[in-house]
């Protein structure tokens, strides 16, 4: 996803400096960072997003390949739409 965020004219992003968000989707008083693990897939699923909601405009199709089904679990618990979900048995 690196290299679609260069492509996209995009700074890329340092996983191990993901902060936390409140349920409500603001930031906590105290910023506290997610592991560098888990701030990739955050990552990954908002820049799929992203390009979904760009291309969709244009009518166009994103598609997101997960690993295994706990990866696309875990995509989709980070923001990835549901729609551009592939490889998952369920």
């Amino acid at each position: 996803m690196d290299e679609l965020a260069r492509a996209m004219s995009h700074n890329v992003l340092d996983a191990g400096r993901v902060g936390m968000k409140n349920d409500d989707g603001t930031s906590p008083e105290e910023p506290a960072f997610i592991s560098p693990e888990e701030g990739r897939l955050a990552i990954d699923a908002g820049t799929a997003a992203s390009v979904h909601r760009t291309v969709r405009g244009i009518g166009g199709t994103v598609l997101f390949l997960a690993a295994d089904d706990e990866h696309g679990a875990r995509m989709l618990a980070h923001g990835l739409p549901p729609e551009v979900l592939l490889g998952t048995s369920g």
